[in-house]
């Protein structure tokens, strides 16, 4: 069990079957696992009792496992949970039923993270990721037609083996076209004993790469301060994460970080309070307490 006082992270399932022609996470880590339903619930029942307060579940693909929805559902039952999250799951085992819960449940928080890794049709079949670009566009699309505001994080990798100008620029017209909250980027390099380190020349420059990646990030920024600003005056409810000698550090419940000063005192690790957002910049959020 892993628990970080406010914040505890179950594992449902270990390793990976989908063999990405560049991940080596099957040959280092063996094949899927799933851990049984009941096992789960009781860890995180386990963790509630001992004072966390949010329960984020763990998978390689998580919402691959068989019994994934039917977790999600006990979980939410458990008494003193107040946020619930899960990491990271895989575009083409979503379910309309779990997007509905997105939309009904309150504890079920309105972030969902979703590793896109490109938006060229080319570049993902080169990759074995086993979607379309056309796949992703419609994904998103649902989750923006629910009746909740849903954040929507993703992951990318630039420079894959062969990704041309054109390819690349596919996928800046994704991030445009959805305004992602945040991107984690990764220049990519080559794995041991992958399809794509066998089979696969990385013949994209190094310079091309980090230019490539610079573009991205520059786009992001813009985007990350649209979409904040957009969150102006919205009363939020944040979860003190930890404490140093001169900082706060928060987290919202669609997931943007938070960050204030010592001064208040009466503040502690496991608190929840309600705050109204009064300015906004790229990935920071400036506020005021209401409760």
């Amino acid at each position: 069990m892993a628990n970080h006082k406010t914040t505890a992270y179950v594992p449902i399932s270990t390793w990976c079957n989908q063999f990405c022609s560049y991940c080596i996470v099957p040959y280092a880590r063996w094949l899927e696992r799933y851990f049984p339903t009941e096992q789960i619930v009781d860890e995180c029942k386990q963790h509630l009792t001992n004072w966390a307060k949010e329960i984020v579940l763990l998978g390689q693909i998580i919402n691959k496992h068989p019994d994934f929805v039917h977790i999600i559902k006990e979980v939410l039952k458990l008494e003193w949970l107040e946020w619930l999250r899960y990491t990271s799951p895989y575009p083409t085992y979503y379910s309309d039923e779990l997007l509905a819960l997105h939309e009904s449940e309150e504890k079920l928080c309105p972030h969902i993270h979703i590793p896109f890794q490109s938006w060229s049709n080319d570049v993902l079949k080169r990759m074995f990721r086993g979607y379309s670009a056309e796949d992703c566009f419609k994904f998103v699309e649902k989750i923006q037609k629910l009746n909740r505001k849903i954040s929507i994080t993703t992951d990318f990798i630039v420079g894959f083996s062969w990704e041309t100008d054109d390819d690349f620029a596919e996928s800046l017209r994704l991030v445009k076209a959805w305004k992602f909250d945040m991107i984690y980027m990764g220049i990519y390099s080559i794995r041991p004993w992958t399809f794509a380190a066998k089979n696969l020349k990385d013949d994209v420059p190094a310079k091309v790469k980090h230019e490539r990646w610079e573009k991205m990030n520059e786009l992001l920024k813009g985007i990350s301060q649209e979409n904040n600003k957009a969150e102006l005056w919205w009363v939020r409810k944040v979860l003190v994460d930890w404490i140093n000698d001169n900082w706060r550090f928060w987290h919202t419940d669609n997931n943007k970080q938070i960050r204030w000063s010592i001064e208040w005192k009466s503040i502690q690790i496991w608190d929840f309070i309600n705050v109204e957002i009064v300015d906004a910049w790229e990935f920071k959020l400036t506020w005021k307490i209401i409760s």
